[in-house]
């Protein structure tokens, strides 16, 4: 009975799980920031942009 209960590993406190949740909301507004900036492009006036997707020409932007 002595060893059963020295091998018994201890519960997280709240504290903990607390942290990890708001580590994983940090993470994934963080993921979603980039995610959004990457989508995102500015033209400059006196050039032209073109648009792909899947190897065809989409949009063309002055």
């Amino acid at each position: 009975m002595v060893a059963a209960a020295a091998t018994a590993t201890p519960a997280d406190p709240p504290e903990n799980k607390h942290m990890n949740r708001i580590g994983l909301i940090v993470a994934s507004a963080l993921l979603a920031l980039m995610v959004l900036a990457s989508t995102l492009f500015v033209v400059d006036q006196r050039q032209l942009a073109v648009v792909y997707a899947l190897g065809e020409i989409k949009e063309v932007i002055n």
